[in-house]
């Protein structure tokens, strides 16, 4: 399915491309204008509802999620004491995981984009007053509540093995065939012995380290590094208001579950060089060698981030400086990381992907098209400021296979071309969902999952209605 998943990327590209022609940045691409009409107050009860929808689904998957973890078949003593329980991830992938964890987070994906769909409508031409923007940090602060209190996290191990690359710091790259002592030994039963080798930049694994010498005991680190993402998360809200996004674009940050469970509750991260591109976004014109300096951190963070971040000075009224800005914060990034590595980082890549190999040729093809549908639309809108609506999405295809925490890959993306980045947004609970890939459905749940991969095509038929948020 991983090929199926980069041939959507690709769809889409050219979807995007027949619904509009590329779109010039304007002179402030990341404001989003409301779409017409005079701004009224939003409707207090319709705002309310929706709210209280996505806080409810929200706490409804964190249920579901933390009983599947508990019941999971088979569950070995010594993974149920587990500080964090994750669901086994070990193949055959989700073997353990009955078909209705699969029907009910698809139900609650798609509730969650309609509700995400409705905050819009509530939002997208009104103004909020204080009750409403108490409501809205009322409602996200609730999420982030539950998301740091929950004792399953999805299927995943890699908040574990965040702990493990805290234990050895820049050793990361070459992790010791032992295991590690004490109640850390956990890290080695989920990861093996050694752990897989970092693939990500020096300035992460600084910043973990340094969690490990802060926070001491298993549980305590794992909990440290939710609240850093939580904090991450904040700190991107601050940054998107700051790029004058709507009110509209930052609700749906601000409430949207994906954004908090995968980087709060699993806290994978991408939130932190996601929190740089957006500084680079924000500095750009004013002050492009600050986000020359924001391009070089977060590519030194998770190196594809460099890309992303390097789109924010598309914003730059000259070629000549948006070509160079552009090409010196990638280079700076993967020096950076080179170095700061020991000249260990690519060797390590390397043993990463091939744990994520693809090993269907059919697989690999689609991956290259997905890779070079996002660099066109990436040199496009460097070269030329120009945008295709739907090209967001294509930049996941920088990871060696699509995983949910890498939707933000695009996010700079369709921040900077403006018009599509309500359906990005709207759309991401069913693309997450769809990226998940391998949870099990019963055959009447697969007629619903179809619209899932859909979606994002559904909703560009609406794009100008939606533009602009």
């Amino acid at each position: 399915m991983t090929g199926g998943h980069f041939l959507w990327m690709v769809a889409l590209l050219f979807a995007g491309l027949l619904a509009a022609r590329g779109t010039s940045a304007s002179s402030e691409p990341a404001a989003g204008a409301v779409d017409g009409g005079t701004p009224a107050r939003a409707n207090a009860a319709l705002l309310a509802l929706c709210c209280a929808v996505l806080v409810g689904a929200f706490f409804a998957e964190l249920a579901v999620v933390g009983t599947a973890a508990l019941t999971q078949v088979p569950l070995p003593d010594w993974y149920a004491q587990l500080p964090i329980l994750p669901i086994d991830e070990n193949p055959p992938l989700y073997g353990h995981t009955p078909p209705w964890v699969g029907n009910e987070l698809l139900a609650l994906a798609a509730l969650q984009s309609v509700a995400l769909y409705g905050l819009y409508r509530v939002l997208r031409r009104n103004t909020l007053g204080g009750a409403g923007l108490a409501l809205l940090g009322v409602s996200s602060a609730a999420m982030l509540f539950g998301a740091l209190s929950t004792r399953g996290t999805a299927a995943t191990f890699d908040l574990y093995l965040n702990v493990g690359y805290a234990q050895l710091g820049l050793g990361a790259y070459a992790p010791p065939d032992r295991p590690f002592a004490g109640e850390f030994g956990a890290i080695n039963r989920l990861w093996g012995t050694p752990i897989l080798p970092a693939a990500y930049g020096p300035l992460w694994l600084l910043i973990a380290s340094a969690v490990a010498r802060a926070v001491h005991g298993l549980a305590a680190q794992l909990q440290a590094f939710r609240v850093l993402g939580a904090a991450a998360f904040l700190i991107c809200l601050a940054l998107l208001r700051f790029a004058r996004l709507s009110p509209a674009a930052l609700a749906l940050c601000a409430l949207n579950p994906v954004l908090i469970f995968q980087y709060v509750v699993d806290a994978h991260n991408d939130i932190f060089p996601l929190a740089f591109a957006l500084l680079a976004i924000v500095a750009a014109r004013r002050q492009p060698w600050l986000a020359l300096a924001c391009v070089a951190a977060a590519g030194a963070m998770k190196l594809p981030f460099a890309v992303a971040a390097a789109l924010a000075f598309a914003r730059l009224d000259e070629r000549r400086s948006r070509v160079g800005f552009a090409a010196g914060g990638i280079a700076l990034a993967l020096l950076a990381t080179e170095l700061g590595s020991g000249g260990a980082y690519l060797a390590a890549v390397s043993h990463a992907l091939a744990y994520q190999h693809l090993s269907n040729p059919l697989d690999r093809l689609a991956h290259a098209l997905a890779i070079g549908a996002a660099l066109v639309a990436f040199s496009l809108a460097i070269w030329g400021r120009r945008f295709i609506p739907t090209a967001s999405w294509t930049f996941l295809s920088f990871g060696a296979v699509v995983l949910p925490w890498y939707a933000v890959w695009g996010l700079p993306y369709a921040i900077l071309e403006r018009t599509f980045l309500p359906v990005y947004l709207i759309t991401l609970p069913l693309v997450a969902f769809d990226l998940a890939t391998s949870f099990g459905l019963t055959p009447a749940a697969r007629i619903l999952f179809l619209l899932v991969i859909c979606s994002p095509i559904v909703f560009l038929v609406r794009q100008r209605r939606l533009a602009a948020a």
